[in-house]
């Protein structure tokens, strides 16, 4: 399966961040019958095949809420292609526990994650890849109110989990996305300090020369 996530954020409380995405998922199902009059590429499907069709359960693991955006009409969309891939996307809006330190306050770097992974499946059945092309799209207009995002950072990884009596532990597939976010103060004096040294340096220059 592959995800493709694109949104932005803002941070909450001392414990939270709100991330709003789109999130996509995609996987071939070769059980999926075609619609007989299909003749191009793919096709929007109704909503109500997803009360029918497999899709994963995926869920997010750090998540305090979730919520579904609905304006007029639900915002999520499924795409059925010829060669029986399934497309879907759909919008949330997510309230996630991120354990932030102030004591350097106004100096914070903060790391936050999203991370996501499969309820019930494990690696035999069921693994998160993201999408090799554009894995992961950011908002470039994000704004934050007192912090700044520097940096994001994607992963991998299988977890072993104990199960049921007599069955042993198993593995589960997990993605996670990281954030980091800087107080505003610390990266405009930072950029304050290293315009500092460019004028150092062009003065030095044209003291020698």
């Amino acid at each position: 399966m592959v995800n493709n996530n694109k949104g932005e954020l803002h941070t909450g409380s001392k414990e939270t961040y709100v991330a709003d995405i789109f999130m996509s998922q995609s996987w071939k199902d070769d059980r999926l019958q075609l619609p007989e009059n299909m003749t191009s590429k793919y096709r929007l499907l109704p909503l109500n095949w997803l009360k029918k069709m497999w899709r994963p359960d995926s869920f997010f693991k750090n998540a305090k809420k979730v919520t579904f955006q609905e304006m007029t009409i639900p915002n999520h969309y499924i795409w059925l292609y010829s060669d029986k891939t399934i497309l879907y996307m759909v919008k949330l809006t997510l309230e996630l526990s991120c354990a932030m330190k102030f004591e350097a306050y106004p100096h914070d770097t903060q790391t936050c994650s999203l991370k996501m992974e499969s309820l019930s499946y494990t690696t035999d059945d069921l693994i998160f890849d993201w999408e090799p092309q554009v894995p992961l799209v950011v908002e470039q207009t994000i704004e934050l109110p007192q912090h700044i995002l520097v940096e994001t950072k994607l992963g991998n990884c299988m977890q072993q989990y104990s199960t049921v009596v007599n069955m042993g532990p198993a593995k589960r597939s997990k993605h996670s996305a990281g954030f980091k976010i800087k107080g505003i103060q610390f990266a405009e004096e930072n950029d304050n300090r290293a315009a500092a040294r460019r004028f150092d340096v062009s003065e030095s220059f044209v003291r020698e020369h």
